[in-house]
């Protein structure tokens, strides 16, 4: 009996001995490991943690793209001339031819003829000119300086053309050649009158504006950019 109760007490003192041990071996390396933590680095590190977790994009730093000028040249150019204004108009004129003799009309030589007829001016920007003149990257703004409206088109309707007051002479015709002469005289007419009207041509170039602006902010580089026309 003494003999067994020798062998428990060594075992349990051998088991009480193992316990306190490694208690006392896992203490030092905690010691150990916590004085090779640099604090500065541990807070760095943890700051770093939280940025990341709190990051939609997983802690992806993400490239600055600063748009360029080229780039604003791209994204116009599809539309070269922009027709920005279209100018309809109806008109009445007349062509008149007769003979003379000593700067006088020689009767029964005349002939005369009243017309109507309609046509379109069409009036844009080439915005080959147009200047992009600062790109403000940090602020996103654009500042651009737009050429002046110009006529890019027109054109008479000849199946508008109604003529009046017809007067024929044996005498005398009119030709074809007349005839179209005339209607480059009209077009210029009309050109002219137009180019001297300040509210129109301030309506191109508002309209120029406007839709240059709509091309650079439909595309994903320019959106959040102000555009600023000087």
């Amino acid at each position: 009996m003494k003999e067994k109760k020798k062998k428990i007490i060594f075992i349990a003192g051998a088991m009480l001995f193992a316990v306190i041990m490694s208690v006392i071996t896992a203490f030092v390396v905690v010691n150990i490991t916590d004085k090779d933590k640099d604090p500065v680095t541990d807070v760095l590190s943890t700051a770093i943690e939280n940025e990341k977790a709190q990051s939609p994009d997983n802690g992806i730093v993400k490239e600055k793209i600063n748009l360029r000028k080229e780039t604003l040249s791209e994204i116009i150019t599809p539309a070269q001339e922009l027709v920005s204004s279209k100018y309809y108009y109806t008109n009445a004129s007349d062509i008149e031819n007769y003979k003379t003799l000593f700067d006088k009309k020689v009767p029964l030589t005349t002939d005369h003829v009243v017309f109507t007829y309609d046509g379109v001016i069409m009036a844009g920007v080439d915005l080959d000119d147009v200047v992009f003149k600062e790109i403000d990257n940090e602020h996103k703004k654009i500042y651009i300086t737009m050429p002046q409206p110009k006529i890019i088109s027109h054109v008479l309707d000849m199946s508008s053309f109604n003529y009046y007051d017809v007067k024929n002479s044996i005498f005398t015709s009119i030709s074809p050649n007349e005839i179209t002469t005339k209607y480059d005289e009209l077009k210029k007419l009309q050109e002219d009158k137009l180019l001297a009207n300040e509210d129109f041509w301030d309506s191109v170039s508002e309209n120029a504006e406007m839709v240059v602006e709509r091309f650079i902010k439909a595309s994903d580089e320019a959106k959040e950019y102000d555009v600023i026309f000087e």
